[in-house]
């Protein structure tokens, strides 16, 4: 009987140990809830300011950020209402680099009307590259430079999306 004792898990031990974190996760993901509102709410004001559609069958440069702003706006509601217990969250590297990562997206849209989309695109990439563990320069300038000017060609000249174009106003069409 003392063996059967043994291998049956005291479930109230167990609940005890893990309570405490599965109550930070939750606290975690409310707090994380508002911020993703709250970046709803900013990226929904600024989609405010674009132009509204030429023609009736383009849904315009809005249309984009109004489905992320649905999108997160959404989600964001279904975490703060209904957020997950977890045992475990990522590490603090990890939780650090996601932060600068979305301080970096911020910085990167303020910076598009003053540098460009194909300056900034290049920055950004190069940023969060190095945020992520990339190491090799060569590699990251080169794959940065690619698709920075990939995104240009496929927005700007495939699909006729109007991009700033900053400090190269009159180098590129």
């Amino acid at each position: 009987m003392s063996a059967q004792h043994a291998e049956t898990p005291n479930t109230e031990t167990e609940h005890s140990q893990t309570q405490p974190s599965t109550q930070v996760s939750r606290t975690a993901d409310r707090v994380f809830a508002v911020v993703v509102l709250l970046l709803a709410a900013g990226l929904g004001l600024a989609a405010l300011t674009f132009p509204a559609a030429t023609q009736d069958s383009d849904p315009g440069t809005a249309a984009l950020p109004w489905l992320i702003t649905a999108a997160l706006a959404v989600l964001g509601v279904l975490l703060l209402l209904r957020p997950q217990p977890s045992a475990v969250l990522p590490p603090a590297s990890v939780r650090r680099t996601a932060a600068a990562i979305l301080i970096l997206t911020v910085v990167y849209a303020g910076l598009l009307d003053v540098l460009g989309f194909i300056p900034s695109t290049f920055a950004f990439l190069c940023c969060a590259s190095r945020l992520m563990g990339g190491r090799r320069w060569l590699q990251i300038l080169l794959v940065s430079a690619l698709t920075a000017a990939a995104l240009h060609l496929l927005f700007a000249g495939l699909l006729d999306v109007h991009l700033p174009a900053g400090l190269l106003e009159g180098v590129i069409p």
